[in-house]
């Protein structure tokens, strides 16, 4: 029986890509269940592809079993997670019980973990995405700040796209008086290259 290393649900999900998007296989039968297990941890370890559909689904993640061999992504070290958030229906005021699991020393993560946040919007008037986009700041503040306290890094993309190298470069611009820089950003980046 070969079971794809590549399992999602609509919500969330694992991808293990080898260079040309096609999922590897693992045959679980005929590799010790000692060995599988090992090598699900070090997909957890060194993977840069797991990722939820929404703040709400960080639990579900960390709690699914994959493979079916108990290896969890909360029983693991994890070195990275795409977190989307469409702005048009995320509730900010949510976004704290929502990264709390995973920003919980419980959660091992590795020396490099790095969080990216993919703000997702349809919506194309500046003046409502800026609204949504300054909630959304205000509201993941806190996650960022415990993120890179415990030595994580946190990236900011807009559809896909990186609006900024780091959290701080967005972070200085929305929080330092400097709002027009961040609407001119945004007007530049977002409306010029997303959609």
């Amino acid at each position: 029986m070969t079971t794809r290393a590549f399992q999602n649900t609509s919500h969330y999900g694992l991808g293990i890509p080898d260079g040309h998007g096609t999922p590897k296989t693992i045959d679980l039968e005929s590799i010790d269940k000692t060995v599988v297990r090992e090598i699900i941890t070090q997909i957890y370890t060194t993977n840069a592809s797991s990722w939820v559909q929404s703040p709400e689904h960080i639990p579900a993640f960390l709690s699914a079993d994959f493979f079916g061999l108990g290896v969890r992504p909360s029983n693991v070290s994890l070195s990275a997670l795409t977190v989307r958030i469409v702005l048009e229906t995320a509730d900010p005021a949510a976004f704290g019980g929502q990264f709390e699991r995973l920003l919980s020393t419980e959660q091992v993560w590795t020396g490099n973990f790095k969080l990216d946040i993919w703000l997702w919007m349809d919506s194309f008037g500046l003046g409502f995405i800026y609204n949504m986009m300054a909630d959304a700041l205000r509201a993941l503040r806190s996650m960022v700040k415990q993120t890179e306290n415990r030595g994580g890094v946190v990236w900011v993309r807009c559809n896909g796209r990186y609006f900024a190298e780091e959290w701080k470069e967005v972070y200085k611009d929305f929080v330092s008086d400097k709002e027009e820089v961040l609407k001119r950003k945004m007007k530049e980046h977002i409306l010029s290259g997303c959609g």
